[in-house]
């Protein structure tokens, strides 16, 4: 679980560094040559980016989930020159990788994919070629992930938001369409807005009469987070208007999010796409097999402290820089509850 945080961290670290023109990150002039994870006794002379973890903490977060928190430190070792010159590139290379992260409060992390194999920094990979587009595609709306406004959640709200509640979507109350304007009201009625998937912040909207139908809906408040389109409900009429809510279009990556959850989601049902692989249907066992949480996120994410130093490791005079960053993560119990157990469990298999 955690190795591919560091996976996350390294390849932030590495697209985002400045880079010379062979394409490689560099201070200054010296180009990083090393990223290892986890501390090591002996570190090579050139420049080198070490990212380990000191701790993880867990707490109740609410019913069924449970919040993380990490402690890490990202080091740079500078050495093979002058120390006043290792120094110097050491706190540089320290301010850049503290300008970075303080660029990133969210970061996705991500498992191998399964179908192609890659290691994704973002749900958006699994949209970027046919061959993706083919299995996942459609499970994104109901017209594809190119579809229109206010369908894209209703297929994976129960699975993506599940595992991600604490996500500020990009989903909210752009329209109420009329479908039926009704008739009778001696005054514009109410507007009751229901439901929108898990931590939605309920909208707000007016109606408006001519004679004593309903010509026109106004959005008061857009509110926020719908990860589902809500349900509309006008007061009483004879008979009684009807409205549709359109909500704002998501990302991409939480588009592509969904449909992977989709996927995913009707595999551990036995509804198995035709377009898989063999290669890929192993991919997925392994995902089912493991209980790996193929598409994660860490959020809130601190840069605690920079500390630069002078260190002799060994015979080697090192300069480095650590910098300490705290994060956290929500993770989901799906099976919890004291007298929980598997409904066909033998516990002479457990022997």
């Amino acid at each position: 679980m955690t190795e591919r945080i560091y996976d996350a961290l390294r390849a932030i670290l590495f697209l985002e560094f400045p880079k010379n023109s062979r394409r490689t990150p560099v201070v200054y002039d010296r180009e990083i040559n090393n990223w290892f994870i986890g501390e090591r006794n002996v570190i090579p002379d050139n420049l080198t980016i070490l990212i380990s973890g000191k701790g993880i903490s867990e707490s109740d977060f609410f019913f069924g989930y449970r919040m993380l928190d990490y402690d890490f430190d990202i080091k740079l070792y500078s050495g093979g020159g002058d120390q006043t010159t290792a120094l110097r590139i050491a706190t540089e290379g320290a301010r850049i990788i503290r300008n970075i992260l303080n660029n990133h409060k969210r970061v996705w992390v991500m498992d191998l994919c399964p179908i192609c194999g890659k290691l994704p920094t973002s749900p958006e990979h699994y949209f970027l070629d046919s061959t993706h587009t083919t299995v996942f595609g459609v499970y994104g709306t109901e017209a594809g992930p190119t579809g229109t406004a206010g369908a894209v959640y209703n297929n994976f709200r129960t699975n993506w938001y599940k595992t991600h509640p604490t996500l500020t979507t990009p989903g909210n109350l752009v329209k109420i369409s009329i479908l039926t304007s009704g008739s009778g009201y001696s005054s514009a009625p109410s507007i009751t807005i229901t439901g929108g998937g898990f931590g939605a912040i309920s909208a707000a909207a007016t109606a408006a009469l001519t004679n004593d139908s309903v010509s026109s809906v106004t959005v008061a408040n857009p509110g926020t987070l719908y990860t589902a389109v809500p349900t509309v409900a006008f007061s009483a009429g004879a008979p009684t208007a009807t409205g549709k809510a359109i909500i704002s279009t998501p990302s991409a990556a939480g588009i592509a999010a969904g449909s992977f959850y989709k996927v995913l989601t009707d595999y551990k049902n036995g509804i198995v796409p035709s377009s898989l692989t063999p290669t890929q249907i192993t991919r997925f066992n392994e995902i089912v097999r493991d209980t790996v949480y193929p598409i994660r996120e860490i959020f809130d994410i601190q840069v605690q402290s920079v500390t630069p130093s002078d260190e002799a490791i060994g015979t080697a005079l090192f300069s480095t820089s650590t910098i300490n960053i705290k994060f956290k993560e929500l993770m989901p119990i799906e099976k919890f509850g004291p007298n929980f157990s598997g409904s066909a469990y033998n516990p002479q298999e457990a022997l």
